[in-house]
């Protein structure tokens, strides 16, 4: 027979159990749209920054119009874009590089004053391109020209390579693209030191609006510049847009920020910026929450790990040599970090690029032949 249980010897717990905390309430700011407008160095970079993208467009349109007015080669129009997209291709590594070693709003500077300086001369060549003597070297690159459109333009041979401002056009959208490199990689890296943490992000949306209005309204003013007034006047136009956003940074203050100098090798900095583009970086989680970065490089033969252990005090680094992932033992809890093994080649992204675009370019010229 079961024994029989007393309630008054029962002792409710009620009292002992722990308060029960009660949810924290986060208090939501207001969303700010205008928070990065709030300093005034990114207001000035902004408008700078407007003002140049505005400019460049225009002076890319009215080049090309009027290369195309010259020579009615459409190869030759091709070949601009191939200019401007050189310097870019070209010197995107070390413009990066020399951002982070020196002064970017030093590089900013420097490259607006060449840049205004190449559109001053666009002008001049533009306004007086049938004075200009034809010169050797300048027959010999009309020559060069015509060559390369003749492979293009086998059907339709009726453009004419027999303007001496041809080459120095070519010549000095070169040299203006060179300079606008330098700028963009030192402005993509400049802006973000001029806000604080919590306002970066609006940052990098107003910075994106600003280079998708610059994009729509340059191409428009330029058609219509050129059309009412000449293409001397659009080249200093952009010559007067880009000394503006030198006047325009000139005042900003510069950053505190240290950066690292310790670099020992140039060359080794321009290796592993290569190598870097064509990895793939990320992080992976452990069972015991313990978080590892790792990152697999296309260009070597192995994946590389590195961790943070459960302390956060150190990093350690692991590899293996058939490239199909790295596991990193974590040392306070003896957990393992699996990574995944890159299945895409990343480095082979641009020349698959450009072969698609020379594909393009030539089925299009073949619709035009048959046409």
């Amino acid at each position: 027979m079961p024994r029989s249980i007393d309630p008054k010897s029962y002792e409710s717990p009620e009292g002992e159990r722990p308060s029960v905390t009660p949810p924290i309430e986060l208090e939501r700011r207001p969303h700010d749209p205008y928070a990065a407008f709030r300093f005034g160095g990114f207001r000035l970079f902004t408008a700078g920054n407007l003002l140049s993208i505005t400019g460049r467009l225009m002076l890319a349109v009215a080049v090309e119009w009027e290369i195309y007015a010259r020579t009615h080669s459409a190869t030759a129009l091709g070949l601009v874009g191939l200019v401007i997209a050189t310097p870019v291709v070209a010197l995107s590594l070390p413009a990066g590089h020399l951002a982070d070693r020196f002064s970017r709003k030093r590089i900013i500077l420097v490259s607006q004053i060449f840049s205004a300086l190449a559109s001053i001369a666009l002008a001049f060549v533009s306004w007086k391109h049938l004075s200009i003597p034809p010169i050797a070297p300048i027959r010999g690159a009309n020559g060069a020209l015509a060559g390369i459109a003749r492979i293009f333009e086998l059907h339709h041979p009726v453009f004419h390579f027999d303007d001496a401002s041809i080459p120095l056009i070519y010549l000095l959208v070169l040299i203006g693209g060179v300079a606008r490199t330098f700028s963009w990689t030192a402005r993509s890296a400049f802006f973000p030191t001029l806000v604080s943490r919590d306002a970066f992000s609006n940052a990098v949306t107003w910075t994106n609006s600003v280079f998708q209005i610059g994009s729509v309204v340059g191409p428009a003013v330029s058609g219509l510049l050129v059309a009412y007034v000449g293409f001397p006047f659009v080249y200093l136009l952009d010559a007067l847009c880009a000394f503006s956003f030198f006047l325009l940074v000139l005042p900003i203050r510069r950053t505190t920020q240290v950066r690292d100098r310790t670099e020992a090798s140039t060359w080794k900095s321009l290796i592993a910026g290569k190598d870097h583009t064509g990895s793939v970086c990320g992080s992976a989680r452990g069972r015991n929450g313990i978080d590892a970065d790792f990152c697999r490089s296309n260009s070597a033969p192995w994946t590389r790990c590195t961790r943070l252990d459960a302390r956060g005090a150190g990093r350690r680094s692991f590899r293996n040599g058939d490239g199909r992932g790295a596991f990193a033992a974590n040392e306070a809890g003896g957990q393992d970090f699996a990574l995944v093994r890159n299945r895409f080649r990343y480095r082979d992204y641009p020349f698959r690029l450009v072969q698609g675009v020379l594909v393009i370019a030539r089925l299009i010229i073949l619709c035009r032949c048959v046409r």
